[in-house]
């Protein structure tokens, strides 16, 4: 598996890239228009982090262990279309995205596909190790760089302050997502990214006390450049 650090320059062409070449193995007739849509849908002005990038990020991930899927095209499909709906007020993104990626390659076969994208709303161990391979990708920036951690953190965090506000955002943070993870005997449900899981632990438990110490809004401002604990 691939460290998850990585530089954002020529990120998106060699997505693109790979864009064409998996339409033109599934065979699909009209490869630009798709990628225009998934280029329009990724750069909507309310993403920070949920971005193209975040898609370049996880198909150099895939890449990384392509081999270990059963059916390697129907994951890279996921992967490009599994934030293709992202509306931070809504609950249903993610069924949004399978029916838009139905929707948008009529007549070829998706059905794995959208199982894929209807598991990355609650990450749950799978029945289909491609699913749990799906879900780790897509989960494989909680064991990043504390910088690049840090970065995500930040972006998620201006996708949904908007909408909830401050306090319940940062309320819900720590309550639905960062404690409950951390919770977990495993992060990461394969073995894979087993490596990945200690890094994964560091960096939820310090964002975890930057919000239940008020200085997550600090760092967000820049004005503080807050060290994970383990690294003072």
């Amino acid at each position: 598996m691939k460290d998850s650090g990585l530089k954002e320059s020529g990120l998106i062409p060699d997505l693109e890239r790979h864009w064409f070449d998996l339409a033109a193995r599934l065979g699909l007739a009209e490869p630009g228009f798709l990628w225009g849509d998934l280029s329009a849908a990724y750069s909507e002005p309310h993403r920070h982090y949920h971005t193209l990038t975040h898609i370049a990020a996880t198909v150099v991930q895939f890449n990384s262990v392509r081999d270990r899927f059963d059916e390697p095209d129907q994951a890279l499909l996921a992967l490009f279309y599994h934030d293709i709906v992202y509306d931070p007020a809504r609950r249903d993104n993610e069924a949004l995205s399978a029916d838009r990626l139905r929707d948008s390659l009529p007549g070829k076969d998706t059905i794995r596909a959208c199982r894929h994208i209807l598991a990355t709303q609650a990450h749950l161990k799978s029945d289909d190790p491609d699913t749990n391979l799906v879900l780790d990708i897509d989960m494989s920036i909680l064991g990043a760089p504390w910088p690049e951690y840090l970065a995500y953190a930040r972006g998620v965090w201006r996708e949904y302050a908007p909408v909830y506000g401050p306090l319940a955002y940062a309320a819900g943070r720590v309550a639905i997502f960062l404690t409950p993870t951390l919770e977990r005997d495993h992060i990461f449900l394969t073995p894979a990214f087993s490596d990945l899981d200690a890094t994964a632990r560091h960096n939820l438990g310090a964002e975890r006390d930057l919000w239940q110490s008020g200085e997550f809004e600090a760092i967000d401002a820049g004005q503080t450049q807050r060290r994970p604990p383990w690294d003072r």
